[in-house]
């Protein structure tokens, strides 16, 4: 009776917070709708998560949220409704984004003890969906007409069990019967396709990350080995990294280390790029605003310390919110932010649309420092060297590739991440990402950490003479 008691009246005090930093939000100040956002992202996001299944797509819908509801504040009437409102709005963004999947299949789903159901879905790329179909037309050959059919709709077309037995005129224990015979068959098939492994590599829709795009381009038509993933959160790739849901990741370096530092064992194998990013904003005074970065643990939180020191642009009240690239120039437009400190294109994108300015790029605060990297797990790089090898090999015939023909680079990031060909194409053509020198390098990494514990990004020192490792370039 007492728990029940403390439940409701924990309920009732965050209801009447809600109430109350709403309020304030409604009379013009946006930091308490970030305090708000900042209570009840956990709960959003587990409902997300519990909808879509994937962690990146639910930071994806959840951030949406919030955008949504800080425009639309004014429309909701009872402010202590808060927390139903938004979770109405996180259902209806990811019921948006299960739409846009359209009902792709995920392959390692069929390597698990027991064949998934389409409702486990994950986004991919277009690489693994190729494959998921030639290996099932495969598998359907070793099954009866009857078998074949039921599974072509179940597994491929992505119906349940009763709007497959619907669609028959079968009853739904027909149905489960003809999936489950067909199981063992399908699992043996596929499990020859896992045979051939294949490196899962993550990535953001950046320039920073540009390589990888370009060599996935230059082998989609040939049996390549590698599986791009992309991100949209800096935090899933870094959680995915971690956990061994991906083999490597095209990730920030701060990033990186401190996944090393907390105990993932990590190989530093590549610079992705130097240089990239830009500092804009719609302020003409940044005194007291508030700007975006991608994370604490950035290059970019690294870079504020001399842009203080040195360039004095960046004052020493300035406020710095956690925001993800591809939300930074709406969370600007809807004034959650006065500007923002991270990778290329958007920078070059929101100046374009007259939005901002760009009042620095990190190449003049540092120029050729080291940014993204390209971090591999150990056990994973040990016992498939061949395979990294080759990889990296990959993205240096990708960055020859690059000088001679800018224009297949834009062409393959505006392919893999939506990004408009021809500003793709101004990023590269004016070289503010540059692609030279990317055998990793621990003078040019002790150098960095220097900078980011002035910055106070890490408190002190680490021996790295095990993460940066050269064997496979």
């Amino acid at each position: 009776m007492g728990s029940r008691n403390d439940e409701k009246c924990s309920r009732s005090y965050l209801d009447s917070l809600y109430k109350k930093l709403l309020k304030r939000t409604l009379t013009g100040d946006r930091n308490s709708f970030g305090e708000a956002a900042e209570l009840i992202s956990p709960q959003l996001l587990r409902r997300a998560v519990s909808i879509l299944n994937c962690t990146a797509s639910a930071q994806d819908a959840v951030q949406e949220s919030l955008l949504i509801a800080y425009r639309q504040l004014s429309t909701l009437r009872d402010l202590s409704k808060f927390p139903p409102w938004m979770n109405s709005i996180v259902e209806s963004q990811c019921f948006r984004i299960i739409r846009l999947r359209k009902k792709e299949i995920h392959l390692s789903a069929f390597f698990e003890d027991k064949l998934l159901a389409p409702k486990r879905q994950n986004p991919e790329n277009a690489y693994e969906h190729l494959c998921f179909n030639a290996a099932f037309d495969q598998a359907l050959t070793k099954l009866s007409p009857a078998q074949q059919l039921t599974c072509n709709l179940y597994y491929r077309e992505g119906y349940s069990i009763a709007e497959t037995a619907d669609r028959l005129g079968l009853l739904t224990g027909t149905v489960k019967k003809r999936l489950h015979d067909a199981k063992p068959i399908l699992a043996r098939v596929f499990s020859e396709v896992r045979g051939k492994k294949v490196m899962k590599v993550g990535f953001l829709p950046i320039s920073d990350h540009l390589l990888g795009m370009m060599a996935q381009r230059l082998h989609t038509s040939s049996k390549s080995h590698v599986q791009m993933q992309r991100f949209l959160s800096w935090q899933a790739l870094s959680e995915s990294l971690q956990y061994g849901h991906i083999d490597a990741a095209f990730i920030m370096a701060p990033l990186a280390i401190r996944l090393l530092l907390s105990g993932t064992p990590l190989f530093y194998i590549l610079d992705a790029h130097h240089d990239g990013s830009s500092l804009a904003t719609s302020s003409k005074s940044l005194q007291g605003k508030k700007i975006g970065i991608p994370d604490h643990f950035s290059t970019h939180k690294a870079l504020l310390h001399p842009l203080a020191k040195q360039f004095h642009l960046v004052p020493g009240d300035i406020d710095t919110i956690n925001i993800n690239p591809s939300y930074v120039i709406r969370s600007m437009q809807n004034r959650l932010i006065d500007g923002f400190f991270c990778a290329e294109p958007w920078g070059t994108k929101c100046e374009s649309e007259g939005s901002a300015k760009i009042i620095i790029r990190s190449n003049n605060i540092s120029p050729g420092h080291p940014c993204c990297i390209l971090a591999v797990r150990q056990e994973f790089a040990v016992e498939h060297g061949a395979l990294v090898k080759t990889y990296v090999q990959t993205l240096i015939k990708a960055r020859d590739r690059l000088i001679t023909d800018p224009q297949f680079g834009a062409e393959a990031q505006a392919h893999y991440t939506g990004i408009d060909q021809q500003l793709a194409l101004k990023v590269i053509e004016e070289g503010h990402v540059t692609f030279d020198d990317l055998n990793p390098d621990s003078n040019r990494l002790l150098d960095f950490m220097t900078l980011t514990m002035n910055s106070g990004v890490f408190p002190s020192d680490c021996d790295l003479q095990k993460f940066v490792c050269s064997d496979y370039c």
